[in-house]
């Protein structure tokens, strides 16, 4: 149980902080790269709006030079040119002052390729455009993003390289204090199973000496409602106890022995053995199982599932009514149905059931003299079995618990 709890406590904590690191290094990069874009679009715009040529004197403009992280020094190292062109796509002018890195064939390309689209900001290549209508033709400026691109990419690998190197701290520093931060929890939880275990054995006691003396007022005063009422109660605890106690030992169970069991005389088996209680309530039981249905599990506490569930189903089945048990198979897996009318359960609470103690009906649970943890004892041994049990309502008027278990071949 210590490593169980420390593995799912690290994996738990590991989600947690990968979540919240890259969510953090995620809005990081994002900013920067819409800030790369915003600083050119805000260059371009300034050029085109001098007519082709950065500023030199940005006086006037100095909070918006800081805003997107330019200097006095921009207007030198910004790498760009620009293009006046006729309606016709014929360049006119050019200015290339401030890069010597492409050809003239490479400008008229460009300025082709841009003049082609409907687009007035966009990228080519490497460059960030902007296309500006001025008189007699267009004057489209050509922003190099390659230095912009490659500090960003650059700053892009360098957080996630921190971000690998942040998990992993992260991981080893969760793995060394884990055993710290359950180990109260543990012990809590080994304690409570100690206590249920040590109590339901004092409890038997009592519960036989109460029972004999319900015996004795019975011989030498006959029966009566009371002495029927103590005898229902102490049956209904010892109920319980064993209940508790079946719980308790499958949660300390670490490890079940699986073999190949058919379920087919198993069920029949059942069947036979709660006829007495299907009598007493008048109640129909209705098998449609095929002739074998190997599963694999653990013979003794596979009994034990389908008498809690049958149990379950006859508790809360009223008279003459039926109780239908049928198996489904389907890609190495086969599927026992247990269905039985119960018109008025809530279809929210299927999964609440399960739940230690839990009860949809107070007064109904204590009139069939449920214990309140025969479904979490059931579905504790499911998993003990490596099967999955839930609960649906497949009608308005039926309740039905499936258990489903790998299938073996016969």
């Amino acid at each position: 149980m210590y490593q169980e709890f420390k593995k799912q406590f690290i994996t738990y904590a590991m989600v947690v902080v990968s979540l919240v690191l890259f969510s953090l290094v995620a809005v990081l990069n994002m900013t920067s790269y819409r800030d790369m874009y915003r600083r050119a679009d805000f260059v371009t715009q300034l050029i085109s709006e001098h007519d082709g040529y950065f500023p030199k004197d940005m006086s006037n403009q100095l909070d918006a030079m800081v805003k997107h992280g330019l200097s006095s020094e921009s207007p030198y190292s910004t790498r760009y040119f620009s293009v006046f062109s006729l309606p016709g796509r014929d360049i006119l002018r050019t200015n290339r002052d401030n890069i010597v890195s492409i050809s003239g064939e490479e400008i008229q390309a460009k300025v082709y390729a841009v003049m082609s689209g409907d687009e007035t900001i966009g990228d080519e290549g490497r460059f960030r455009f902007r296309k500006t209508r001025v008189p007699d033709g267009t004057l489209t400026v050509f922003l190099d993003m390659t230095q912009s691109r490659q500090v960003f990419m650059d700053s892009f690998k360098n957080s996630l390289w921190l971000l690998l190197a942040a998990l992993l701290l992260v991981w080893m520093i969760i793995w060394l204090l884990a055993g710290k931060a359950i180990r109260p929890i543990v012990a809590t939880i080994e304690k409570q199973k100690v206590f249920v275990n040590d109590a339901g054995h004092e409890l038997k006691t009592p519960l036989s000496i109460i029972s004999s003396s319900a015996d004795v007022i019975e011989l030498t005063h006959g029966k009566d409602q009371w002495t029927d009422s103590i005898h229902r109660q102490v049956k209904r605890m010892d109920h319980l106890i064993q209940d508790m106690l079946m719980l308790s030992h499958y949660d300390q169970l670490k490890e079940l022995a699986l073999t190949k069991v058919d379920l087919v005389p198993l069920l029949e088996e059942m069947a036979e053995e709660l006829f007495p209680m299907l009598k007493d309530k008048q109640l129909h039981l209705k098998l449609e199982l095929p002739e074998t249905l190997w599963v694999e599990g653990n013979q003794e506490s596979l009994s034990i599932l389908f008498r809690l569930l049958l149990d379950n189903a006859i508790r809360y089945t009223d008279s003459q009514e039926s109780i239908t048990v049928r198996s489904s198979s389907s890609a190495g897996s086969v599927t026992i149905s247990i269905t039985n009318p119960y018109p008025d359960f809530p279809e929210e609470q299927l999964e609440a059931i399960f739940e230690r103690f839990y009860r949809a009906d107070t007064s109904r649970s204590r009139h069939t003299g449920g214990s309140g943890i025969g479904l979490a004892l059931a579905r504790t041994v499911a998993q003990a079995n490596g099967a999955d049990l839930k609960a649906i309502k497949p009608d308005s008027e039926h309740i039905s618990f499936q258990v489903q278990l790998r299938q073996r071949g016969a």
